[in-house]
């Protein structure tokens, strides 16, 4: 268990740009190759410390599987970006002829607003539209584009679309589980991106950043602080976004203690970003590698990021988490019983 937190650690460390003594860096490395898969898997964050090993000159130390897991990692992360781009533009022009609005959110957003195929991992594409489109623009992807619908409806967005030698494709109404302003803020200011000749918006620079703490820490609270947020709000806080607004938002966010300790985390990436708690990296470090150390021992990848998600709510600590995930828990064995009593 100790294992998965010495390997968070060091990516931590590498990625906030901090040295890491030799003798440490040589222990950490002799961690199985699967260990590093599982800390990486979860923190989301390979390509980025794939870029940092290199660019501190610190491959050449790199065990050889492990310098192969990140080669693959970073390939398959550019693959997928241009095959997204590739897909995008179908949307856009799909969308173009039958007049529907639509926005490209999350990775695809930071892909078509400039980012470098393969530098962040990419794993289905993510689109926004008003929920007057919602369901005839998803149909409209399945009869004129071929994908295919499958599994169910979630409350933020309609079922996923696929595709053979495709990205999944969701298709959101809005941005949560539940309806907030932010559903309808991030409309009145949007930017436009041409792919070949047709047109796609983007949120503003600002909402790009409100983007990444809505969907990081209250779509999925049950994970927060993952090291890929944090690297994306320091990637996305350029001298575009209002500082004011992010302020002004924090201080209105039903999540606000998250908000200001993943915000407090991007300043040391990037002295933009407000600082709000300097014990911010304190608090991340006891949350991750607690969760890593007990998604650590199931074999079974879905009990393993059940342990992530349960074991990060006892380390944060938060009350209001912990209550809801108590609901949830009784709310789904509930429906077992009744089910299984049926």
């Amino acid at each position: 268990m100790s294992r998965s937190g010495a390997v968070f650690d060091v990516i931590a460390s590498v990625i906030r740009g901090l040295p890491v003594d030799s003798e440490r860096w040589r222990r950490t490395c002799e961690a199985p190759l699967a260990t590093w898969q599982r800390v990486l898997g979860f923190e989301g964050c390979a390509p980025q410390f794939d870029r940092e090993l290199r660019g501190r000159g610190l491959m050449a130390t790199v065990p050889t599987e492990l310098r192969q897991m990140l080669r693959e990692s970073t390939a398959s992360a550019l693959r997928l970006g241009l095959l997204a781009h590739r897909q995008l533009g179908e949307i856009a022009a799909l969308a173009a002829r039958h007049g529907v609005r639509v926005m490209a959110v999350k990775g695809a957003a930071q892909l078509l607003g400039g980012q470098v195929p393969g530098a962040r991992s990419l794993s289905d594409i993510d689109l926004l539209v008003r929920p007057a489109d919602g369901k005839r623009f998803h149909s409209l992807l399945a009869s004129e584009l071929g994908y295919t619908s499958e599994g169910p409806a979630y409350p933020h967005h309609l079922p996923v679309l696929e595709r053979p030698a495709s990205l999944n494709v969701d298709v959101h109404m809005r941005l949560s589980d539940c309806a907030g302003a932010f559903d309808d803020a991030i409309w009145t200011d949007t930017r436009g991106v041409s792919i070949e000749g047709c047109p796609i918006e983007l949120p503003s620079p600002t909402s790009m950043v409100l983007h990444v703490l809505e969907h990081g820490l209250r779509l999925n609270w049950m994970g927060r602080y993952r090291l890929r947020d944090i690297l994306d709000v320091a990637t996305l806080y350029t001298t575009d976004v209002s500082e004011a607004a992010i302020r002004e938002y924090v201080a209105a966010s039903g999540t606000r203690r998250a908000c200001e300790i993943l915000l407090s985390a991007a300043h040391s990436l990037e002295p933009g970003v407000p600082m709000f708690r300097a014990t911010a990296w304190r608090t991340i470090r006891r949350v991750s590698r607690t969760r890593l150390a007990l998604a650590a021992l199931p074999r079974d990848p879905r009990m393993a990021e059940r342990c992530f998600r349960y074991a990060g709510l006892v380390a944060e600590g938060s009350a209001g988490s912990m209550l809801r995930a108590g609901r949830n828990v009784v709310s789904r064995l509930t429906g077992a019983v009744l089910r299984a009593a049926a």
